[in-house]
């Protein structure tokens, strides 16, 4: 996880926030649950980058949400990591 999580940061600066709401909204009319919660995290994860820490947790949680819906533990626990990581850093 970590390692993609670096990768991920990495990309973000290259990677414009509207294109990944873009590909939000295609995964909300899919109906995709584990897609959008893993691209609300991921939105999050862009709004750390940018300082936007109150943005990034109203992602994350909205990603918990999500992740609870369809019983996905493994998502569960990346979203608490970055939200850990979060709190830790605004500590």
């Amino acid at each position: 996880m970590v390692v993609l999580f670096n990768g991920f940061q990495k990309k973000t600066q290259k990677t414009p926030k509207s294109e990944i709401e873009k590909a939000l909204k295609i995964k909300e009319e899919l109906n995709d649950k584990k897609g959008v919660a893993l691209t609300l995290n991921n939105i999050g994860l862009i709004y750390v980058e940018q300082g936007e820490i109150p943005d990034a947790i109203k992602n994350y949680n909205e990603a918990i949400k999500y992740y609870n819906d369809i019983s996905d533990k493994n998502g569960l626990a990346m979203v608490y990591n970055n939200r850990g990581l979060v709190n830790k850093k605004t500590s």
